[in-house]
């Protein structure tokens, strides 16, 4: 995983919880928190983050990831705005990431491991996104 995506994580964490909140996060796991955005990182320091955050503000793994994912998305839009300044709707950007985003991402980093996202319109207002990664990761 990307030390983007921690340092992000690491940005909703002191924006929610405090700055206090993710150094005990770090102190509880052994990590000592400094992440370089373009460097990759084992994902299973990720999921340990996550982890430790549903644990501390006891809730449920999902719902953390699913209040991640929005946080990402709002800062990941803000670092990189071209990607969605070429799509006119969500729903382009969607069927973008596989073919646009990730193939520039590819260009930049080496092995970064990155999901498969293969996109199915069953019809004009239905986008079914078949993801596979090959992190494993049981919330």
């Amino acid at each position: 995983m990307k030390g983007v995506i921690f340092n992000i994580l690491e940005e909703m964490v002191i924006e929610k919880c405090g700055m206090m909140a993710w150094n005990d996060i770090l102190e509880t796991l052994g990590q000592d928190g400094i992440y370089t955005a373009g460097k990759s990182y084992p994902d299973d320091k990720l999921f340990a983050l996550v982890g430790e955050v549903s644990a501390r503000l006891e809730l449920p793994a999902e719902a953390v990831v699913g209040a991640f994912g929005e946080f990402l998305f709002d800062q990941l839009a803000r670092r990189y705005p071209v990607f969605l300044e070429t799509q006119p709707t969500l729903k382009d950007f969607l069927k973008s990431i596989d073919s646009v985003i990730h193939v520039e991402v590819r260009k930049l980093y080496e092995s970064p491991d990155l999901p498969s996202i293969i996109c199915h319109e069953p019809d004009e207002h239905t986008l079914v996104m078949e993801y596979r990664s090959p992190a494993s990761f049981v919330c």
